[in-house]
């Protein structure tokens, strides 16, 4: 993934990243989805970082005065489909940009790898990831309920075309 500067960097995570990614998603996903961060972490940087990392995916890291603020996972699926698998900002950060920066980055690589529609899977009780990405011009496709390691999670599908003026 092409890291793009707007005053910080959004750049390929690695494993230094590792323990404070496992706090974000901890903190950013736990009062929605009931899982082991641990394991869930380990799995984003085997898939992601590292000599084994599987094509196609990428986490990100966001860094704001060289510190990390915010993550995103994407999987380039078939038929020109970009899935954000999680997008998380640090709580002290949030409202600050970091969110956009990210989102602008998916964007980027989206249309830089001729991939046509952005699509992310949220919580349907997160409000606030919600109501960003419907600022940013994402629509609801659907609702569904899903079962997340025993827990049963209403969550809400959104997309938006690559080629939407923002």
């Amino acid at each position: 993934m092409n890291s793009i500067v707007y005053g910080d960097v959004v750049r390929p995570a690695n494993y230094d990243d590792y323990e404070w990614a496992i706090n974000l998603l901890s903190r950013a996903m736990g009062p929605f989805y009931d899982c082991d961060y641990r394991a869930r972490t380990r799995r984003l940087f085997d898939q992601c970082v590292g000599d084994n990392k599987i094509a196609g995916h990428y986490l990100a890291v966001a860094d704001l005065n060289l510190r990390p603020t915010g993550l995103v996972h994407v999987v380039e699926r078939k038929n020109s489909i970009l899935s954000i698998g999680l997008l998380a900002v640090s709580e002290e950060h949030r409202g600050k940009g970091v969110g956009g920066k990210l989102l602008s980055f998916v964007e980027g690589h989206a249309r830089d790898n001729f991939l046509r529609f952005i699509h992310c899977t949220v919580a349907s009780a997160n409000n606030i990831a919600l109501r960003f990405l419907n600022a940013n011009r994402f629509s609801v496709i659907d609702t569904i309920s899903k079962r997340h390691h025993g827990q049963v999670v209403d969550e809400t599908i959104v997309g938006k075309m690559t080629d939407e003026e923002d």
